[in-house]
């Protein structure tokens, strides 16, 4: 949809690029007084941090502005900023074409189901009907973007409200981005971004709109393609409303709030800033109302004496006032660590008769709990009777060894090294940079082991290290088969798809890492945090979007 309304014509599109290269020279160059004096107004302004990898993101961003506004060099377009009566404006515009719009319905579904099976339950249990007075519930998307975390909120709200006569739901969805909230008070999505929402939700609370030059028809919920339109009754329960978090203290009009969600937004403050926000949404909670935000906020930086803090595998979530029981889900890792303690079973209580027989347990450990297995031999009557020389029970069919020890000879030749071994070797190769060494070994092991993850892992990474996408797509496309919820997998085959200049392709990746990274029912271990992955994502994404807008 913005890739269309803003493409353009072709002279359009290269002096376009032009521009960008222009920013771009220009801060490589020389002038970091100016792009740093912009980023600070930015910060001063919105709070917002665009160094490291988002730098690029501002840049292109400030590319796409210089574009729109006719201002040929970037000192011009700074000093536009910085010192002109509509330079607030610009500013504006200018973070909300750097801000990232990534987002889709229920995003996060491990989230959502703590939301529908514990969180809510709890807040509705304390509602009165509309009948004896009761208020609304009342819940906020911080940071909503295209609205599509507002209406989720909201579905799930009045799903769980159904048959209870309680007053109607309202939600508020606020954000910086006046486009985005522009584009969530419009209502409509295509179904990529509709994706994760239940048949019969889509049914009652959507409107499937007709397809482009046919008229009266519909593609269908599972075509991409098709568009949809927030019904009435779900557009009526949600608001959206510009609001810098950053800004503080909020209005009063921003209290008393039931469930609070704020994710995927406080990344992309300074942590003093992301702690400040955290604070002032926790004194926008009402009497045991719940905060939530993303996992990798660190619970012991928030200082909240009136609030529960607990650490769940979707996230943070904070309760005001903890004298009401938090998710079930949640576990802090003391609670985790007694937990996992599990007695070990008692084994010198005499056993039943009929096991006399029975080998000693042997301990086995299993899904990290050691467990005791105990072997059983059928033997017949006569086998535990004791040999008379040694007092040994005496097996029947006991083989009779010679009296001569056996004389086993030394194996010759080179000795043939388990899959362990080779694959151990492999990375020693590759970490020496002895690649073709590496994928001899990598490609005889994946003849033998061809479910080992680990093997197309490697493989890939040495294909890239050796410039060679399209053979790393194939191998990053076979650990995906065998583990699609891998998010580093899907990762590491955008980066493929970006050597090869399948740039739709590295999109759709991207989009999956994302997706696997907030949408896992379990905590990975994965060789980057988790938070670092997900703003690469976010950052990514955010350059290909802008890639197709010009």
């Amino acid at each position: 949809m913005h890739s269309q309304r803003h493409r353009g014509n072709g002279k359009e599109r290269k002096a376009r690029h032009c521009v960008s290269d222009n920013c771009r020279g220009t801060e490589e160059r020389g002038d970091p007084e100016q792009l740093q004096g912009l980023r600070s107004m930015i910060e001063r302004t919105y709070g917002l941090v665009y160094d490291g990898p988002d730098s690029g993101l501002l840049s292109q961003a400030i590319a796409d502005r210089m574009q729109e506004t006719g201002i040929k060099s970037l000192a011009s377009y700074c000093s536009f900023v910085l010192s002109s009566p509509v330079g607030a404006d610009e500013l504006r515009l200018l973070v909300d074409a750097a801000t990232v719009k990534e987002t889709r319905f229920f995003r996060g579904r491990g989230l959502f189901r703590a939301l529908a099976d514990e969180i809510v339950p709890d807040i509705i249990s304390r509602m009165k009907p509309a009948s004896q007075g009761g208020r609304s519930i009342r819940a906020w998307s911080a940071g909503c973007a295209t609205g599509e975390e507002a209406y989720s909120l909201a579905l799930i709200l009045m799903e769980a409200a159904l048959g209870r006569y309680l007053a109607p739901v309202r939600v508020l969805g606020t954000d910086v981005s006046v486009s985005a909230l522009a584009h969530a008070a419009s209502g409509l999505y295509f179904a990529n971004a509709l994706r994760n929402v239940d048949e019969s939700l889509l049914e009652r609370y959507f409107v499937e709109l007709p397809t482009d030059g046919e008229p009266g028809s519909h593609a269908g919920p599972c075509c991409w393609n098709a568009r949809y339109r927030v019904g009435q009754q779900l557009a009526a329960c949600v608001e959206f409303l510009e609001h810098n978090l950053a800004v503080l203290p909020y209005p009063e009009r921003l209290r008393e709030f039931d469930l609070i969600l704020c994710r995927n937004v406080l990344m992309y403050f300074s942590m003093d800033t992301a702690a400040r926000i955290t604070r002032e949404l926790s004194k926008c909670l009402c009497e045991g109302g719940y905060l939530v935000l993303d996992s990798w906020v660190s619970p012991l930086d928030l200082h909240l004496d009136d609030c529960g803090v607990v650490q769940c595998e979707y996230g943070i979530v904070i309760e005001k006032t903890g004298r009401r029981r938090l998710p079930t889900q949640a576990r802090t890792s003391a609670q985790s660590a007694s937990q996992s303690q599990i007695p070990t079973p008692d084994r010198t209580q005499s056993r039943p008769q009929a096991y006399a027989s029975a080998q000693p347990s042997a301990h086995i450990r299993l899904y990290g709990q050691e467990v005791a297995a105990t072997a059983q031999v059928s033997a017949s009557p006569d086998a535990t009777r004791e040999h008379e020389d040694g007092g040994q029970p005496q097996w029947p069919h006991q083989p009779q060894w010679p009296h001569q020890p056996h004389q086993f000879r030394q194996p010759t030749g080179p000795v043939r090294l388990s899959p362990e071994d080779r694959l151990e070797e492999a990375k020693a190769a590759a970490d020496r940079e002895d690649f073709e060494h590496a994928l001899s070994l990598l490609e005889s092991l994946r003849q033998e082991t061809p479910f080992d993850a680990r093997v197309h892992r490697l493989m890939g990474e040495i294909h890239l290290q050796l410039s060679d996408p399209r053979a790393a797509s194939y191998c990053f496309s076979r650990l995906i088969y065998l583990d699609p919820g891998d998010p580093v997998a899907h990762w590491r085959m955008a980066d493929a798809c970006e050597q090869m200049g399948r740039h739709d392709d590295e999109l759709r990746h991207l989009c999956c890492a994302l997706e696997c990274l907030e949408d896992s029912g379990s905590v990975r271990q994965l060789e980057l945090p988790s938070d670092v992955l997900v703003k690469a994502c976010l950052h990514r994404i955010g350059r290909l979007r802008l890639r197709q807008r010009i």
